[in-house]
């Protein structure tokens, strides 16, 4: 779908505080199992359950655990296992639900700030214009503007660094 060319809505003041509260109460409830921070050499080191790896670890906790217990390794508590089994499947379905409105609203975000400075690109070219004929007020938007404008041209037509 390409960008909007034109939204033309915004958020209540009651929709904002509904959005809030419910990330906050995602965070809350997240946070209440267990503040885990980690760094990024423990990401890369953490073994996380893939697509190609859920048949296999599935197999475990639903079948061979189970039907051979003897099987079990004596160090480690099956119990919890299970917990972090079951936990893992329910955080992950939750992160692809999550994943999907952080989605949406990036693409709402980027939509709406694509279109507000368009305005400002018609807006600091109209007040350029305006400038040329003498235009009251027209010198101090093009004095406010174009730095953003002047800086986004140099930055352009700087030479690649080897």
């Amino acid at each position: 779908m390409p960008l909007p060319t034109e939204m033309g809505f915004e958020f209540t003041a009651q929709e904002l505080t509904d959005i809030d509260a419910a990330f906050s109460t995602i965070l809350g409830i997240l946070n209440a199992k267990g503040n885990i921070n980690l760094t990024n050499e423990e990401r890369q080191s953490a073994k996380s359950i893939s697509y190609k790896r859920q048949p296999f670890v599935s197999k475990v906790f639903e079948d061979l655990a189970v039907s051979f217990p003897n099987l079990r390794p004596s160090f480690s508590d099956y119990s919890e296992a299970q917990k972090d089994y079951t936990y893992g499947a329910q955080t992950s379905k939750l992160l692809g639900t999550m994943m999907k409105a952080m989605e949406v609203l990036e693409e709402h975000s980027l939509s709406a700030e694509n279109l507000a400075f368009q305005y400002v690109l018609d807006f600091y070219n109209t007040a350029k214009r305006a400038a040329e004929r003498n235009v009251p007020g027209s010198n101090t938007a093009v004095d406010a503007l174009s730095p953003l404008f002047e800086q986004a041209n140099n930055v352009a037509q700087q030479p690649a660094q080897e």
